[in-house]
């Protein structure tokens, strides 16, 4: 069944609610996501009819990110971030296991403050 949990942000899971995600990233003011995900899950069927149905969904632009590397390094981090600021996106979207959403929750961190890993103290 599908299920919610904040803790401190909002997460989604559960079967289906990919059909929510373009009303969940508009009700937030988004309509340029950037999905964050590995190169394994990148070019699955999954990730392009997540891209197809953000689309559907009234999304200006959705945009791929899948170099995520297992375990990401800041440089993968920082080059997340770098394709988020090039590509004009306003909000991640971050798919898969631990290195993808890892990766998502980092590369968001340093698009959105602008500062590199070294400087953020988390």
């Amino acid at each position: 069944a599908p299920a919610q949990w904040f803790f401190p942000v909002p997460v989604h899971f559960g079967a289906g609610l990919v059909a929510d995600l373009a009303m969940m990233l508009a009700s937030r003011g988004a309509a340029r996501p950037l999905l964050v995900t590995d190169q394994g899950l990148g070019s699955s069927d999954r990730v392009q009819r997540m891209v197809r149905t953000l689309q559907e969904g009234g999304m200006e632009q959705v945009s791929v990110f899948d170099k995520v590397q297992p375990n990401p390094t800041d440089s993968n981090i920082g080059d997340g971030a770098e394709y988020f600021k090039r590509s004009g996106c306003d909000s991640v979207v971050a798919v898969g296991g631990g290195s993808g959403l890892d990766a998502g929750k980092s590369i968001a961190m340093v698009a959105g403050t602008g500062l590199t890993l070294d400087q953020l103290d988390w």
